[in-house]
């Protein structure tokens, strides 16, 4: 699911409860108040490098630049500009990669 950045403010990241993710984004509705809770993050796959604050999966890092580059060339597609989405917490938190330097040297 695609949330606009224009209707929605970014609120920070906590542990996800359930058994499939590692994070969850929470992200407010700038104008009903409604608060979305976004998971992202296989628990049960590596990542590139945990870039919370939190730092509750870095026990999962790999700092493998080949991984990272093949998740990010694989991935980029599910990332729309403009928009939050699972995607876009995974790559910029565990991947260490912001979608606005997508023409920058990976």
């Amino acid at each position: 699911m695609y949330y606009p950045i224009n209707n929605f403010t970014f609120n920070g990241i906590m542990e996800c409860n359930d058994l499939q993710h590692k994070y969850v984004a929470l992200l407010m509705n700038i104008n009903t108040d409604k608060l979305i809770i976004l998971p992202f993050g296989n628990i049960y796959s590596t990542h590139y490098r945990d870039m919370t604050k939190l730092n509750s999966y870095s026990h999962l890092d790999t700092n493998n630049l080949d991984d990272r580059r093949r998740f990010i060339l694989n991935n980029t597609i599910l990332i729309k500009g403009g928009y939050y989405n699972s995607a876009y917490f995974e790559m910029k938190y565990l991947y260490n990669f912001d979608r606005f330097l997508i023409n920058s040297n990976i």
